[in-house]
Formats: structure tokens, sequence, C-alpha cells
């Protein structure tokens, strides 16, 4: 079941969402590209995966890989740095 993103995450889905139909129309998609992971990722179940295309990023989920998001690299660059600062993280549980 898909949930709604709030909070940060559904402003980076919008900008996202806005910018898909444009990352990578003139790319040309190696045969074989290399879709990496979170090494967090221990099992095949729903991992997200990425790889470079042309001038954007796939993502795709491990379950469902012929369905991709390409978005730019540099929103893949910005969502990765707020991923490292927190940005994503749920709320700390009051002791």
């Amino acid at each position: 079941m898909f949930h709604r993103p709030t909070g940060p995450w559904q402003a980076w889905l919008l900008q996202v969402s806005e910018e898909r139909e444009t990352v990578g129309s003139d790319r040309t998609v190696s045969d074989q590209p290399t879709w990496r992971r979170s090494s967090r990722c221990v099992t095949e179940h729903h991992c997200v995966e990425f790889t470079l295309m042309g001038d954007g990023v796939a993502l795709r989920n491990s379950q469902r890989p012929m369905d991709m998001l390409l978005i730019r690299r540099s929103r893949w660059s910005a969502l990765v740095a707020a991923i490292r600062a927190g940005a994503f993280d749920a709320p700390a549980a009051d002791a």
C-alpha cells in the first residue's frame, strides 16, 4: 500500500515529479546499468536501488525493477545530503 509522504519528503517528491519528464530525455541508456543499493539492505525485498543514467539518476524498487523514477543528479545529491543530515529521521520518542 502506498502512503502519501508528508513533511520534507512531500516537498522533495513534488519537485521531482515536476522535473521527471525532462530528465534524461536525450540520454543514452547502457545495456547493463550498474544498480546499487544500501549496504543495510540485506534481503532482496523492497530495497531502493539507483544507477546513473545520462544526466540523471534512476531509482527503483528491487521488487519492481521495470518501474523507475528518473531525477536530475543535482536533486539526487540534495536528497543524499538531506538524508545524511537527518532531515528525514523519525522524531525521537518522548522518554
